[in-house]
């Protein structure tokens, strides 16, 4: 098994190849210490890693097998419920994922994914006020994140509330100026 950073690269990878979420919103801040939660058991790893990796070629069902069972081996490990979230959502039934990353969020209540992936899968059943909250919880532990705030802006823009998605485009190019979708989204929301 990798690093912690490089198994943290290799989640967001994840997301980018299973058109979970775009490059630009899983880039890697490198000045930002990635912190990813572990298993004690190397069997529940295991099932994780088969997880993550069909995950990534978006084999949702076997990927939520696979996550399962890291969870019955140990049901505290984080990111095996944020992979279950994962293959929910690849799957489709973003209710169940929503369950499972909340339950990542319990247990791993410092680890940023769950709420930023639960923040996607609100946004997938119309809940945008909902989701604008889970992209503020990923926001507190990880405020140099563009991306959350371009999502956020997205909630807003979809609820209706174009004033508060422009303040959340600009404070995305304020992090990071060529934050990636952000200005089109900025402009799109400016001419309407």
């Amino acid at each position: 098994m990798g690093s912690i950073k490089e198994i943290f690269l290799a989640i967001i990878v994840l997301l980018c190849i299973s058109g979970i979420a775009t490059a630009g919103f899983y880039a890697i801040d490198t000045t930002t210490p990635s912190i990813v939660p572990e298993s004690k058991s190397d069997e529940a790893t295991g099932y994780d890693d088969e997880s993550f990796e069909a995950n990534k070629l978006g084999q949702w069902q076997i990927a939520l097998e696979k996550a399962e069972l890291a969870i019955m081996v140990d049901e505290m490990f984080g990111t095996a419920w944020n992979n279950k979230g994962v293959a929910l959502h690849g799957l489709g039934r973003f209710e169940e994922a929503i369950t499972a990353y909340n339950q990542a969020i319990k247990v791993t209540p410092w680890y940023v994914l769950p709420y930023a992936n639960k923040g996607l899968s609100l946004y997938e059943l119309g809940r945008y006020d909902e989701a604008v909250l889970a992209f503020e919880d990923a926001i507190s532990i990880w405020p140099e994140r563009c991306t959350y705030y371009k999502y956020m802006g997205d909630s807003y823009y979809a609820n209706g509330d174009n004033q508060a998605a422009i303040s959340a485009y600009t404070h995305a190019l304020q992090i990071t100026p060529g934050c990636e979708g952000v200005q089109e989204a900025l402009d799109y929301v400016l001419n309407q």
